[in-house]
């Protein structure tokens, strides 16, 4: 300071000097997007080392993105808080409020800021396609095991839409068409990766779950499960299979006739194996008791006709 006496000496050095500074010189690193069926969650690393921030703290970083055929990112949010461990959401709902389409393309940046301005976007758009709920599985077939009580039910792999298989629902359709799942009957979950179908099924405890009646088809849907959510369930089986039973009837016009001192002729009429009588399943055999006198019961099977002679 200068007086009419002359300058004066020299102030103390500041001891709080600033340092030059800029706008954020590093780019984000470690930029990730996981794709959901309707949102994405975005993370990143922070930007805390000075020569990175441009000796200037960042105060916000701006996330674009838009359609993966978009021209340019036209979708931008400004992230202002938990910027030490930056994350966000990207759905319909706050703080985007931005609906995303199932099963696009979209492309992502993000570019970091401080009281200086703006630094410098990732070199290249970060692309992700989201994600959906399996597709619809194409219905069920299910097929009687030859000469028993049992079915099979097997299904096709359907389409997973980019995130895994994790279960499967199998629902037997009740007598009120509503639906059920038996894991006792057929477990989907442990199909998962094996093959698709559960055998041995008995269509005795397929009655007594849905209470379909003798002669109702045997109907039932699958559905897949990812962790996206639950698909639509499939359409019914198609095919033919029918709830059965053991016959309900006895054979009908049961006559014997000796042919010799030593051999009896026994007839019946045949059970009609498309009925009630016979429980909706073909006769595999008939079992003829006899006996003489008071002798105990003995019995011959036949499965070739209705004629025994014994």
């Amino acid at each position: 300071m200068k007086t009419e006496y002359g300058y004066s000496s020299y102030s103390d050095i500041n001891a709080n000097s600033v340092v030059a500074q800029s706008a954020p010189v590093a780019l984000v690193t470690n930029f990730a997007v996981a794709p959901h069926k309707d949102s994405f969650v975005l993370t990143w690393d922070p930007i805390t080392t000075d020569a990175n921030t441009g000796y200037s703290a960042i105060t916000k970083f701006v996330v674009s993105w838009d359609l993966g055929s978009a021209g340019s990112l036209s979708q931008t949010y400004d992230l202002t808080t938990g910027l030490s461990s930056p994350t966000l959401t990207i759905t319909n709902a706050a703080p985007t409020n931005y609906a995303v389409t199932a099963l696009t393309a979209y492309k992502f940046n993000v570019v970091p800021h401080n009281v200086h301005g703006a630094g410098q976007p990732l070199a290249a758009d970060v692309t992700s396609t989201s994600l959906d709920v399996p597709a619809v599985i194409a219905a069920p077939v299910i097929t009687q095991q030859s000469g028993t009580d049992k079915i099979t039910i097997t299904w096709a792999t359907p389409t997973d839409n980019g995130s895994p298989i994790t279960d499967y629902q199998v629902l037997w359709k009740k007598s009120d068409n509503s639906y059920v799942e038996s894991n006792s009957l057929c477990d989907g979950t442990s199909k998962v990766g094996n093959t698709l179908s559960c055998t041995d099924v008995s269509i005795t405890s397929i009655k007594t779950l849905t209470g379909r009646a003798l002669n109702d088809d045997i109907l039932a849907g699958v559905i897949s499960v990812n962790a996206e959510g639950s698909s639509p369930q499939s359409p019914d089986s198609s095919t033919t299979v029918k709830i059965q039973s053991a016959p309900t009837a006895f054979p009908g016009s049961l006559a014997a006739t000796t042919n010799s001192d030593v051999a009896v002729t026994v007839t019946w009429t045949d059970l009609n194996d498309a009925s009630t009588d016979a429980g909706y399943n073909a006769i595999t055999k008939y079992v003829v008791y006899y006996r003489t006198g008071s002798a105990a019961w003995s019995s011959v099977d036949t499965t070739d006709g209705n004629v025994v002679s014994q």
